[in-house]
């Protein structure tokens, strides 16, 4: 716009100087009329040519101005296409690394399925037998001195459990604890919230709880009536505290009540749920098909109860086996047929110390077939002296719900024999100590001295995995020369035909070699997921090579379509063995019309490899987009839910949590306000029918006789009228409990359905906490070899340190020697030469003595 201003403003001045010129020229001079006329006509002429001059002038600067501006435009769009285009190369590369990463992950999840299956396969027919009911022994070596010595007391869980629940004093159990969720949700129960795991010591309980590691595998859980379940404490650790249920397609557990607290060490048969009355109520029961599953959305409700204990029979089967408890169960073997997929066979690792020191290693961890669980020995004998130090409530009437046989008196009066001999205990123990810093020092005596034991435990198992590992290896080798074996005897007869589609009796024979096993299909699809990476990261060129150099992963199908004339399995071109096959005929014909025939079949032979080679690359070009295409359309979906719904889900799961607390809140206030003023209505009520009869009954008094019949009458017609309204109230009553029944179910519905989605995000938190962990450990252990090797050197000076001084002290030793030799010797020399001067003394006074 500036050029513009400058060319008007010139033009102006221009103009202006034009016509004081032309008025000077005109009052200078006064011409004639003529020479006026033609003066005015050479102005104008003058004139109109300065006026072109300028505006075409002006013309060729706005032109310009115009090249500048297009100029600058066209550099400003070049530069955002180029940006567009990096932009898009960025994306391109970032998409291509996500498809590798997602093919990376794919592989390494076929290769632990294939190696899950193996580990499976591996299991010999007496552990499959035994898993889920009895101890593995050969899983397990045998028990270290010192490592069952105690490291913790209740204390540990006086102070853990406080933030996730509350501690309540009650006459028969002592200090129970009720968590949070328990009152919050009315439907919760425990041993839901998670899932089972089968280990060599039976069935292990793997809590989604912050509680969990305590209250899942010591002490005992009962349901008390009107207040919900709360949990005993106990010192004794096992895998899970139950009774187990089985019949049918279902499975149901339920915990053992505390009086079996009363017996250390002790076994619990079929027996325990008559002895101790465990009621129905207590139970949960699922379908065998998902016992792999989590627990929580699969749980079948409660009043189908009645009906499942009827359909099954009690399994129980905990006993103790090398002062180990092992919690026997449902069989292994049954479960994993009816759940159909892979599902592993846990081998039982305990942590008596490390959760002490870090709370990370508190809740169970299952990596590949391990479950690493915290279990310190919580028995000592001070345990009944310690209280909590916050205890919410005291409930003095406390009434446990039971099965209506009840619990047999005789466990009763051992459960409370039992803890008055713990009290005893404790106070024997703190007469004879001074009290907490006793308590402290033995316990860490006793961490050191389970700390070195763990570490001899942990040494030996991992000899006993190594061994078992070198076996199962062994074993799967020789499965797999013996299938290979079979398949090489089938090769020659299969070698020159083509592929067909399989028939019923190869896809469904039940025995025999030839049946592909779980780890064979996972290893083959994993090769695949190789191969189709290694088809996308080569490109044009590679498709377009010749047919002899292509890989077996590239050219071969995956299904059994037939191949092009003159191509192989393997993918490689069956040209040059015609030309092997032809080369004799080639020496033995020597006129022209042998060599012209030469020719052409050695053209037809170019012509047909060209066309195969086509043909390959029109596949791969295929293969590639449709890849291509899949890949995108899982990038796009994966980022959509992670993107989309995770923080949507998050919220709005904790909202619905929310209103469904406050509604359930509301609902059962507004109900017990509701049940209180019905209350106060009918007392109120039955007050003012009894005044009135009263005041009727002494008016009748004085009356005659006349009037008692009729009375009578009166009596009867009211008696009627109260039942009638007592029955109609009874039935809305009902109608309202109904409703209410059904509003609670279907809250409890929401709610689970809420808390399985959130707990599904945690899972998946879970996994990726789990492997930072992984890498934490793995670098942690990277630091301890450099600390180790960093001790070995410092004890290698320190020894050269010390040879140093004991060479310093022999030689200090040595010469000390030497000096007191030497003084030896002047003192036996002086003693000598003194001898000497005596001896001529006493010589020299006998001489004179004589003369």
């Amino acid at each position: 716009m500036k050029p513009r201003r400058l060319i008007w403003a010139s033009s102006a001045l221009c103009l202006l100087i034009a016509s004081c010129d032309k008025n000077k020229s005109t009052s200078a001079a006064a011409p004639s009329g003529n020479e006026k006329s033609d003066s005015l006509a050479a102005d104008r002429a003058a004139l109109e040519d300065e006026r072109m001059e300028l505006e075409r002038h002006k013309l060729e600067e706005e032109r310009a101005a115009l090249d500048e501006e297009k100029a600058a435009l066209e550099a400003e769009r070049e530069a955002r296409l180029a940006d567009r285009e990096q932009d898009a190369d960025q994306r391109d590369l970032t998409l291509e690394e996500r498809q590798r990463a997602l093919a990376d992950r794919e592989i390494d999840l076929r290769d632990r399925e294939g190696e899950l299956a193996d580990r499976e396969a591996g299991l010999s027919d007496r552990e499959l037998e035994r898993a889920g009911q009895d101890s593995l022994d050969d899983w397990e070596p045998e028990p270290v001195a010192d490592y069952q010595e105690p490291v913790a007391d209740y204390g540990t869980f006086y102070e853990d459990l406080q933030p996730y629940g509350s501690w309540v004093e009650t006459p028969t159990y002592g200090y129970v604890y009720q968590p949070t969720i328990c009152v919050q949700d009315t439907s919760w129960r425990p041993y839901t919230r998670g899932r089972w795991a089968c280990t060599n010591r039976g069935w292990a309980w793997v809590s989604d709880e912050p509680f969990g590691w305590a209250c899942f595998h010591y002490g005992r859980w009962t349901l008390i009536n009107g207040r919900g379940w709360v949990w005993v404490p106990g010192d004794e650790w096992a895998p899970s505290w139950v009774c187990w249920r089985e019949g049918g397609d279902c499975v149901g557990w339920a915990p053992l009540p505390p009086e079996t607290l009363c017996y250390r060490g002790h076994g619990w048969g079929k027996d325990v749920e008559g002895d101790f009355g465990i009621g129905h109520g207590c139970f949960t029961f699922v379908h065998c098909k998902n016992m792999a599953d989590p627990i929580w959305r699969h749980c079948l409700p409660i009043n189908q109860n009645g009906i499942l204990i009827n359909q099954t029979t009690n399994i129980t089967n905990i006993h103790v086996d090398h002062d180990r408890v092992v919690s026997g169960g449902p069989r292994f073997e049954k479960l994993r047929q009816l759940i159909g997929r892979p599902w592993p066979l846990y081998q039982l690792d305990t942590d008596r110390f490390q959760g002490l020191r870090d709370l990370a290693h508190r809740n169970a961890e299952l990596r590949g077939n391990r479950l690493t669980v915290f279990a310190p020995s919580m028995n000592t004998r001070w345990n009944a002296e310690l209280k909590p130090q916050r205890v919410t409530a005291k409930w003095d009437n406390v009434k446990v719900e039971r099965a209506e046989s009840g619990i047999k008196p005789e466990w009763t009066d051992r459960f409370r024999e039992a803890r008055e001999k713990q009290k005893e205990q404790a106070v024997a123990w703190k007469r004879d100590n001074a009290g907490s810093e006793d308590m402290k020092k033995q316990l860490q005596a006793n961490r050191e001295k389970v700390m070195e034991a763990q570490k001899t435990y942990q040494a030996k198992q991992q000899e006993l995995i190594e061994a078992r590992r070198e076996k199962l290896t062994e074993k799967l080798t020789e499965k797999r020369e013996q299938q290979q074996a079979s398949k090489e005897k089938t090769l020659p007869g299969m070698a020159n035909r083509q592929p067909a589609k399989p028939d019923k009796t190869t896809q469904e024979a039940p025995t025999g070699t030839d049946k592909p096993t779980l780890a064979e299909r996972q290893r083959e699809l994993a090769e695949r997921v190789r191969g189709n990476r290694g088809q996308q990261g080569q490109g044009e060129g590679v498709a377009q090579a010749e047919a002899p150099r292509a890989t077996p992963d590239r050219t071969a199908r995956p299904d059994n379509t037939p191949l092009p004339e003159g191509m192989t399995r393997n993918g490689r071109d069956r040209q040059p063995q015609l030309q092997k096959q032809e080369q004799p005929l080639q020496r033995g014909q020597g006129n022209d019309g042998a060599v012209a025939q030469d020719n052409n079949r050695r053209q037809q032979l170019e012509d047909a490899r060209a066309q195969q080679q086509e043909q390959v690359r029109q596949r791969q070009e295929e293969n590639r987009q449709r890849q291509e295409e899949a890949r995108q359309n899982q990038e796009k979906s994966r980022t959509d839910a992670e993107e989309g719904t995770r923080r949507q889900q998050m919220e709005e799961a904790r909202r619905q949590q929310q209103e469904a607390a406050r509604e359930k809140a509301d609902q059962a206030r507004q109900q017990q306000d509701e049940r209180q003023r019905q209350m106060e209505e009918n007392r109120q009520r039955q007050q003012e029918q009894a005044r009135d009869q009263q005041e009727q009954a002494r008016r009748q008094a004085e009356e005659n006789g006349r009037r008692q019949q009729q009375e009578q009458m009166q009596r009867q017609q009211q008696e009627q009228a109260r039942q009638q309204q007592e029955e109609r109230a009874r039935a809305q009553q009902e109608e309202r409990a109904r409703q209410q029944e059904q509003a609670r179910q279907q809250q409890e519905e929401r709610a689970r359905e809420q808390q399985e989605r959130a707990r599904q995000q945690e899972e998946q938190r879970a996994r990726q906490q789990e492997e930072m962990q992984r890498r934490q450990e793995e670098a942690r252990q990277r630091q301890e070899e450099n600390a180790r090797q960093q001790e070995q050197a410092r004890q290698q000076q320190e020894q050269a340190r010390q040879q140093q001084e004991q060479a310093r002290q022999q030689q200090q030793e040595e010469s000390r020697r030497q000096q007191e030799e030497s003084r030896r010797q002047q003192e036996e020399s002086r003693r000598q030469d003194d001898e000497r001067n005596r001896k001529q003394q006493e010589e020299s006074q006998r001489q004179r003595g004589g003369r």
